[in-house]
């Protein structure tokens, strides 16, 4: 069946026939599913059924005339090896709606990630490669936080309670996902400009006769990135900055790793080769520390390299590491990680996948390494 047909009918269901009106409206999605072996360096293993960012959403465009239209989105991610009891979706990935004046550029309001606008995560990813996941156990990059401290406890032990297993504890720590935001996207010739601001604080109870307030408008995040590309070469630069209040910044996210997160420099080199394609990718991270004059920052590497096999065949290889970056230790650490890994496409749609993953949660801490091996199918509809 036809999938604006589809939209027509669950909008008609849904909310009348104003929406089933809207012929410029897509449904789209992905089922991404895997089996994977796992274990850690101590004896803890296991084997499961693993969903990678499987997701649905709905996506539109209006033409508003005079050269302008508008935009907007819904998507959520659903477990595909196993839907909670009571069938919800599992999480929001996006939501989002704004202006596109085409030459002038786009403008966004919502919970943005990379399918709409996240700025040092799509320079990232724009010459980092991977294979059939960008989620979970093997993700190389960020999703929704960030830890840039030491690993979550219990890394060394089951599978299922390592930290690396949380997408907060990602190897790059470019972060994908940010509620609260507002978007800018412009492209000036062979440039394209990215801009995000965050409000990424907590819930305002700014009421009558509360003067305090500690609202989103608190704790603010905020990325800009620049990023050229013609013919086989693609360059980038990008910064990140972070700004907390004295009554919001303990109640952040970045605040569990006892450090708070301050600014991110990140630069990025892609160059294609005939059949084969490198990517290079360094950043600096930095932190503000809880106690005054810890201060401290750390490097960050990743490479990697994609050779085609064939139109429909390639073999990855990935590395990368972090230097973990914590106030409460006086000799920090490193997290490694490399995979390599293949893909086939079956059809436009349809592909197959297997990697081969070993992480390195912290270079100072035996037995927490943590290898898995993961062959999955993929389909975008």
């Amino acid at each position: 069946m036809n999938k604006k047909l589809i939209v027509v009918a669950i909008g008609a269901a849904l909310t009348g026939s104003a929406f089933a009106q809207s012929s410029n409206v897509t449904l789209y999605g992905r089922v991404n599913t895997a089996i994977e072996s796992s274990k850690t360096g101590n004896g803890g293993s296991e084997v499961g059924i693993r969903s990678y960012s499987s997701r649905l959403g709905v996506r539109g465009v209006e033409d508003l005339g005079g050269g302008l239209k508008g935009v907007f989105g819904i998507e959520t991610q659903f477990n595909s090896d196993n839907t909670p009891d009571n069938g919800a979706f599992t999480a929001m990935r996006n939501s989002y709606v704004g202006i596109d004046s085409g030459s002038t550029g786009r403008i966004v309001v919502g919970r943005l990630d990379s399918a709409v606008l996240a700025p040092l995560y799509n320079q990232l990813t724009s010459v980092f490669d991977t294979v059939g996941y960008d989620a979970g156990l093997n993700a190389f990059i960020m999703a929704n936080g960030r830890n840039l401290g030491a690993p979550l406890a219990g890394s060394a032990s089951a599978v299922n309670n390592a930290g690396v297993n949380s997408q907060n504890d990602s190897t790059l720590a470019a972060v994908q996902r940010r509620s609260n935001a507002i978007g800018y996207q412009v492209k000036v010739g062979d440039v394209d400009v990215q801009a995000r601001l965050a409000l990424t604080g907590g819930t305002n109870d700014l009421t009558p006769g509360n003067t305090g307030g500690v609202g989103e408008n608190n704790a603010r995040n905020f990325e800009l990135a620049a990023n050229y590309k013609t013919g086989a070469l693609t360059l980038g630069g990008g910064l990140e900055t972070a700004a907390y209040s004295t009554t919001a910044a303990t109640g952040v996210s970045e605040a569990a790793a006892k450090a708070l997160f301050d600014r991110r420099l990140q630069g990025v080199v892609g160059y294609t080769i005939g059949d084969l394609k490198l990517g290079l990718t360094l950043a600096r991270n930095e932190i503000e520390a809880t106690t005054p004059g810890a201060d401290k920052s750390g490097n960050e590497f990743g490479l990697s390299g994609t050779y085609a096999l064939s139109p429909k065949a390639a073999v990855v290889v990935n590395y990368g590491s972090r230097d973990l970056l914590s106030n409460t230790v006086t000799a920090d650490t490193k997290r490694t990680q490399a995979a390599v890994g293949a893909r086939y496409d079956l059809s436009k749609r349809t592909q197959l996948w297997t990697t081969y993953n070993r992480t390195d949660p912290d270079n100072k801490t035996s037995n927490n390494e943590i290898k898995s091996l993961s062959i999955g199918v993929r389909h975008n509809f």
